[in-house]
């Protein structure tokens, strides 16, 4: 908005998706021990990148294959970025991994013993106030399962191409340098995309936030 970046709010509003503004506050569980100056968007990553990975077992058609590359593509990438690369993304390393094994062990809980991920998931009860990342995912999942096909890939479509540009500003130089020198992550040509042209530093304005 307003030349901004945002977290995916400006993505959803302007695809009529309200309704899933939820999924980008910035503590869906709030952690105070967590830094409040780098807030960090594990999260929402994890819980979009769930409710993509559910999605993306539903039946696709060839029209809606171009939105649905972006989004599943994207999806993984920011997912790959949690796991092998926590440094380059907002807030601290530790509190990524930390956010990240307790998805995977709630995941795992859940699916452990399922023949179908997909059915798993669609059955499991999600409460209507979420406490867990997974939970959060599948709930995300199951709101966006009741759009229309055209319109729910588009929705996660956009919602990812803007939250990787919300992603790239880091004051991390020496992290993004050495990844240069070996080649470069997809995110810190961004970052030095979006440094070039004078943009340091994300949007605080979506950064707080309650559900």
């Amino acid at each position: 908005m307003e030349g901004k970046l945002s977290n995916g709010r400006s993505s959803l509003e302007s695809n009529g998706a309200q309704c899933l503004l939820w999924a980008c506050e910035w503590e869906i569980h709030l952690d105070p021990s967590w830094s409040q100056r780098k807030q960090s968007q594990t999260h929402i990553i994890l819980t979009w990148h769930i409710a993509t990975c559910y999605c993306e077992m539903l039946t696709l058609s060839q029209e809606y294959m171009i939105p649905f590359s972006i989004a599943t593509k994207l999806s993984k990438y920011c997912a790959y970025l949690v796991v092998s690369a926590p440094k380059l993304l907002p807030g601290h390393h530790y509190d990524t991994t930390r956010k990240f094994d307790a998805a995977a062990v709630e995941a795992v809980t859940y699916l452990q013993r399922a023949e179908s991920k997909y059915e798993a998931m669609k059955s499991s009860p999600i409460p209507d106030k979420t406490e867990k990342i997974f939970e959060s995912g599948v709930k995300l999942g199951k709101q966006l399962e009741d759009m229309e096909e055209g319109a729910r890939w588009q929705v996660m479509a956009d919602f990812w191409a803007e939250i990787m540009l919300y992603l790239a500003p880091s004051d991390n130089v020496e992290e993004h340098i050495e990844q240069l020198a070996n080649g470069g992550e997809f995110i810190t040509h961004l970052w030095a995309l979006l440094s070039h042209a004078g943009i340091l530093e994300r949007d605080q304005e979506y950064q707080g936030g309650v559900v």
